[in-house]
């Protein structure tokens, strides 16, 4: 038997363990770690991809999960 978690679309949910988790989070820069990993947010309306307009999946920076599709983006007006 195996340890993973699987979604129903397939990806590894397994929680990583804490050297993964240490290594994963290494490779952040400062903004992101503060963002992703103390609850911050950005500044409105500055981010690299608040225009992102093209087909695709935005992913955790993180892990690498994906969140949601561009198709699903909408213009909240809050940046």
């Amino acid at each position: 038997m195996t340890d993973t978690h699987r979604s129903p679309s397939g990806y590894d949910l397994t929680p990583p363990t804490d050297a993964e988790r240490e290594r994963l989070e290494a490779d952040l820069t400062a903004e992101e770690a503060r963002v992703l990993l103390s609850h911050g947010t950005e500044a409105p309306f500055c981010g690299v991809l608040l225009g992102e307009k093209r087909a695709g999946v935005f992913c955790c920076r993180e892990c690498g999960l994906p969140l949601f599709k561009t198709g699903t983006k909408f213009e909240s007006g809050t940046g």
